[in-house]
């Protein structure tokens, strides 16, 4: 059910659509979602979830875990989870970062032993630094805030698994 592969346009025109609805994601550009690594959850043919991975750090010693999505009739099914786990078991001893305003994505990172940070600067300076080059972007912050007016402010947790 979960295949690893290369996200086809129509795919990408399904998680930019996605993520506009979601308070969770801020933005990525098509040309960005194609250049990520896809975990993808299908259901009778249909994409239902995806993970997202990326190379990060001038080292390319670690992994983000960009974006991890269901669609709201599939949630709840553990595929989130699946997804989640997987992206792990496939990181081949790299180091793995995310960040994430979502509650059950933030239960993931504990349960999968993730240390937690509430405040970005005590990050890892390669993970700061390649934060600052994500959000430096004149389309994420004109999301944020249209997203922040929209549904409110929103506490973002970031987490590192370094074993």
């Amino acid at each position: 059910m979960i295949n690893k592969a290369k996200l086809t346009k129509s795919e990408i025109g399904q998680i930019v659509d996605f993520i506009s609805l979601t308070p969770n994601i801020i933005y990525y550009s098509p040309q960005e979602l194609s250049s990520l690594v896809a975990y993808k959850y299908y259901v009778d043919s249909k994409m239902v979830g995806f993970c997202l991975i990326k190379a990060i750090g001038w080292s390319q010693n670690w992994l983000e875990i960009a974006i991890l999505g269901v669609l709201d009739e599939y949630q709840g099914q553990g595929i989130g989870s699946q997804l989640f786990k997987k992206a792990l078991v496939d990181s081949d001893g790299k180091l793995v970062y995310t960040t994430t305003t979502n509650p059950k994505v933030q239960k993931m990172m504990i349960d999968e032993g993730f240390e937690i940070f509430n405040n970005p600067w005590r990050l890892p300076l390669e993970i700061t630094w390649d934060n600052l080059g994500y959000i430096l972007n004149a389309h994420r912050i004109r999301e944020f805030l249209r997203k922040h007016k929209v549904f409110g402010s929103r506490k973002f947790v970031y987490g590192i698994l370094t074993k």
